[in-house]
């Protein structure tokens, strides 16, 4: 067959045959058009659970900080954020010691000894205290916690992350696929404008 002179019946199949590599390219550029905007609606919705990630991340970071504020105030270790506890009861008892003093030596009585204000207002210390070493367990142990829930986040971020990178990698081949196709339709477009000359 001859491009510049083409029989009809040779015209009409050529025709034909371009019409329908015509069809095929504009069907899958529209299933590629389909493809990629799936592939962004799921691309956005995969930033917007890193982004809730991210959210709670931080709030998680922020709580620990926070235990870790109290524990360190019950343990006297705080940077003065926190009053000082071990501090704080310290000073209750050098109050009492000192009033206690005070007391002792403004009451005399023969044979009867003044109450002591220390014994009576005296504080246990944080190490005294099983309550106040049960609360620095359980607030380690949330600790424990929100480290291990910060971790699986960024685990799970790690892996949306590799799925954004998959997902825009699948939209540029969806890209190239449509313009791939409409070259194959402006082409086909043209061929099939030549052969009707000779139908």
């Amino acid at each position: 067959m001859s491009w510049n002179m083409p029989t009809k019946k040779e015209a009409a199949e050529e025709y034909s045959r371009s019409k329908t590599n015509y069809s095929n390219a504009a069907h899958q550029r529209s299933v590629a058009q389909r493809w990629e905007d799936d592939l962004r609606y799921e691309r956005a919705r995969t930033e917007d659970r890193i982004n809730s990630c991210i959210s709670d991340r931080l709030n998680f970071e922020e709580r620990i900080q926070q235990i870790h504020q109290i524990i360190d105030a019950l343990e006297g270790t705080g940077s003065g954020f926190l009053p000082d506890v071990p501090e704080e009861i310290h000073q209750q008892i050098r109050s009492a010691e000192i009033t206690d003093t005070s007391f002792q030596q403004s009451i005399r009585c023969d044979g009867i000894a003044p109450a002591s204000f220390v014994l009576s207002f005296q504080c246990k210390t944080v190490n005294q205290d099983s309550n106040t070493q049960q609360a620095i367990e359980l607030f380690e142990k949330e600790v424990q916690r929100l480290e291990q829930a910060i971790e699986d986040i960024n685990n799970q971020m790690h892996n949306m992350m590799e799925m954004i990178d998959d997902l825009t990698s699948q939209i540029q081949n969806s890209i190239q696929i449509q313009m791939d196709c409409r070259k194959a339709m402006i082409n086909s477009s043209f061929e099939m404008s030549h052969f009707r000359k000779w139908m």
